[in-house]
């Protein structure tokens, strides 16, 4: 003989989100392209459960940034060479556990028919920055500074 126990698990919090964002494509030149973008979101909790018992950053509903704001530039250089760039801006995450920051990321390619080569480098501003507070320990996860090189071959589809 055997005994059932039949245990359920549900999430009973609600929330709910308005917001919207904005983004634009502006040429300067023929071989240049600027997109600034701008997002907003509002997070809030519509429901409460009486046996509700979690965290409070999960509480807060914050685990995206409020606003952001990003510029993105293009640009086609000669010899098959791109550059692009983007600079963004983050506000805080997580209730202010993670505070707001700025990153910077830049790529230089060159495109030969199907091959690509490039040069990378991500969180340029800083060593490194956090996005996501540690629920266990006091440590935040930190996103490092990293550049890197990268080889692609693009394959052309079939009809």
């Amino acid at each position: 003989s055997y005994l059932v126990i039949p245990i359920t698990f549900e999430y009973t919090r609600r929330y709910a989100t308005r917001g919207g964002e904005i983004f634009a494509n502006w040429n300067p030149t023929s071989k240049w392209r600027l997109s600034p973008g701008y997002s907003l979101l509002n997070v809030s909790r519509t429901s409460v459960s009486p046996t509700d018992i979690e965290l409070q950053l999960a509480d807060s509903g914050l685990s995206a940034p409020r606003n952001r704001f990003e510029l993105r530039s293009m640009l086609n250089l000669p010899h098959q060479l791109e550059w692009d760039s983007t600079i963004a801006y983050m506000s805080s995450l997580f209730a202010g556990e993670i505070p707001a920051y700025t990153e910077f990321d830049t790529r230089i390619g060159w495109r030969a028919g199907k091959l690509e080569l490039s040069l990378n480098g991500q969180n340029l501003l800083r060593p490194s920055h956090a996005e996501f507070p540690s629920e266990i320990t006091s440590t935040n996860t930190l996103i490092p500074r990293s550049v890197f090189a990268q080889v692609s071959w693009r394959f052309s589809k079939r009809p």
